[in-house]
């Protein structure tokens, strides 16, 4: 019995290589929302709270996806947003 657990275990099945659209669609969520709070408010005074709420996610979902509010920053500079994030620095 246990060799054949094994051997199940071994198999990679078809979900082993496809990508979760769940996850990459929440993660995309949650940097637009980011963005468009740290716009209005500006950086520091979005708490994750927020960002989570906005998303319609709990603050611990969050960070299921990121593991702080500086990382959404460093992410959505690395795709592009750098000029939204400067304005919402400033702002």
């Amino acid at each position: 019995m246990v060799g054949k657990r094994r051997d199940r275990e071994r198999r990679a099945s078809p979900r082993d290589h496809r990508v979760d659209l769940f996850d990459v669609s929440a993660r995309a969520q949650i940097l637009e929302n980011s963005v468009a709070l740290f716009e209005r408010s500006g950086f520091e005074a979005v708490p994750v709270r927020e960002i989570a709420a906005a998303c319609a996610l709990s603050e611990g979902t969050f960070f299921n996806y990121f593991p702080s509010k500086e990382a959404v920053l460093r992410e959505g500079a690395g795709l592009g947003f750098e000029a939204a994030f400067d304005r919402a620095q400033q702002g």
